[in-house]
């Protein structure tokens, strides 16, 4: 629904799709170069592994990594783990669709 909203705003979007792996997910930030990824989850276990994904794919491309944000019912209470050399924090997004889309377009 948050791709669709994003698409009608004018937005391009690349849709992954929930069972992609960390490991397409870096394949396909080098081959499209987005300037935000947005992740959603609706399952706090999924939305946990997604935290450490974002920082890590932040970490391993270094100043080419877009911006991150996330966002989704899953993330509710789950706090984005913290680094001491973060120049480009994870951006929460909540799990409220007119929210989420104002607080993208206040970051890109």
């Amino acid at each position: 629904m948050f791709s669709f909203l994003l698409g009608r705003a004018g937005w391009t979007v690349t849709y992954l799709g929930a069972d992609t792996p960390p490991e397409a997910w870096e394949e396909a930030l080098c081959r499209v170069c987005p300037r935000v990824a947005v992740v959603a989850a609706t399952l706090p276990k999924h939305a946990a592994a997604a935290l450490v994904m974002m920082r890590r794919l932040g970490q391993r491309l270094g100043p080419q990594a877009p911006r991150f944000a996330y966002g989704g019912s899953g993330f509710a209470g789950i706090a984005a783990p913290a680094s001491r050399d973060d120049t480009r924090p994870l951006v929460a997004l909540g799990d409220d669709l007119d929210e989420a889309i104002r607080r993208l377009m206040a970051v890109v």
